[in-house]
């Protein structure tokens, strides 16, 4: 039988939230779009209680269990630090979402192309693969109850936390869904050839890593947004990628067929080569309504 988690709150008082932002040094455009982030989470008609900055830890799975056990808040909502909200209403939302379903475990957010984008973005956008129907931590929510009930994010996972998360949380019966397509963010797309064969190539990269440290988190996206996240295996995603890039010839899609290359040479390459361990923990810098 399904847990009623929201047991524990007073219903007669508004749900609190804790926004966690994993955050990387040294980079200045996404430095830049941070503070925009930060102002556009304070312009929502439902402010959270804080915002926590998680900057430096590695892999993101591990900011993202430092972040929560930082939050106050009953609501955990997660967005990465390049995207750019495209409503004044998501929090309050995802709160009264959260509020009246029951079954609701996670909820994600519409990702959109961001505004100004150059041709090569919006070619990427149109060709690239998107799990469209599984909830991402580009803008994700939680209760913070829930996320604890289910161990929180395995921190030797480099690129599978997306899946293991919405894998955990079905599993126990609760529902993912996405908001209505009012409801978005707005996500950068890589912005020429080389900055998407490296990303591409480190993702691949990622991929074999994880393969490695956890054979057993391994999934596919759903192709419905009803479906549950469900386990894989490395022959099964190998050939899925074959199929894509040979699919990528015949359509003549010429950036899906380069970003898929590379991501093969990247996974390749995490193959033959030991997993490095990653910086542990963060530096954690939590933004109040007080001290914004």
């Amino acid at each position: 039988m399904l847990q009623n988690l929201k047991s524990t709150f007073n219903m007669n008082t508004q749900l609190s939230v804790s926004v966690v932002i994993p955050s990387a040094y040294k980079d200045v455009w996404r430095e830049e779009n941070l503070k925009g982030l930060i102002t556009d989470i304070w312009n929502q008609t439902y402010l959270p209680l804080e915002i926590i900055i998680v900057r430096g830890a590695r892999p993101r799975t591990r900011a993202h269990n430092q972040g929560v056990g930082k939050a106050t808040g009953d609501i955990v909502i997660f967005f990465d630090d390049d995207v750019r909200l495209g409503n004044n209403g998501i929090i309050a939302e995802i709160v009264r979402l959260v509020e009246v379903q029951e079954d609701l475990g996670i909820i994600g957010v519409n990702i959109t192309l961001a505004k100004q984008s150059n041709y090569f973005q919006r070619l990427c956008s149109k060709q690239l693969l998107k799990a469209k129907n599984m909830v991402s931590h580009a803008a994700l929510a939680i209760t913070k109850q829930l996320y604890e009930k289910v161990g929180g994010e395995n921190k030797a996972l480099r690129l599978n936390d997306d899946a293991d998360l919405n894998y955990k949380v079905t599993r126990l019966g609760y529902r993912s869904m996405i908001l209505p397509s009012a409801y978005f963010v707005y996500h950068p797309e890589p912005t020429n050839l080389f900055v998407m064969l490296k990303k591409a190539m480190l993702q691949g990269r990622d991929q074999a890593y994880d393969y490695k440290m956890a054979p057993e988190q391994i999934y596919h996206a759903p192709v419905k947004q009803a479906q549950h996240v469900e386990r894989s295996s490395v022959a099964r995603q190998v050939w899925r990628n074959i199929k894509i890039i040979m699919q990528s010839i015949v359509n003549f899609k010429f950036v899906l067929l380069c970003s898929r290359l590379a991501t093969a040479l990247g996974f390749l390459l995490g193959c033959i080569t030991r997993p490095k361990l990653e910086g542990s923990a963060g530096v954690i810098e939590v933004v109040t309504p007080a001290n914004k």
